[in-house]
């Protein structure tokens, strides 16, 4: 992958990043302005489903930040697993992929099999 290709995935990714803590702050503040005006299970609602639109921000936030660090270091597109490059097309659609398409698709077959109750010796 080239160099520029690098910057647009770094500027793309940032702008996403960005994006992600400004919408968390902005529903962060919703809530503190209308807390009092909820009662107690549309709050115990809002709560939850705050808690999990913060965990998926955090890990999503958590990706990007891994594929940036990735990008300075020089292994961004290179997969965890098998350390053969992950193709450019693959990164343009999900640049913070750490697996490559055939490590991918291994590890959800096996996941896949672990929660049929499956071993992973069959």
């Amino acid at each position: 992958m080239s160099r520029s290709n690098y910057k647009k995935i770094k500027e793309m990714l940032l702008s996403k990043k960005k994006s992600l803590l400004s919408k968390n702050n902005y529903y962060t503040e919703v809530s503190e302005r209308h807390g009092d005006t909820l009662d107690s299970a549309t709050s115990e609602t809002q709560n939850m489903i705050d808690d999990a639109f913060d965990r998926k921000t955090l890990l999503t936030i958590r990706d990007i930040d891994t594929a940036l660090r990735k990008i300075d270091d020089g292994s961004y597109g290179l997969c965890e697993e098998c350390g053969e490059e992950i193709p450019p097309k693959r990164l343009e659609v999900f640049p913070t992929a750490t697996l490559c398409i055939r490590c991918k698709e291994e590890m959800e077959r096996y996941q896949k099999t672990i929660s049929k109750g499956g071993r992973d010796w069959e």
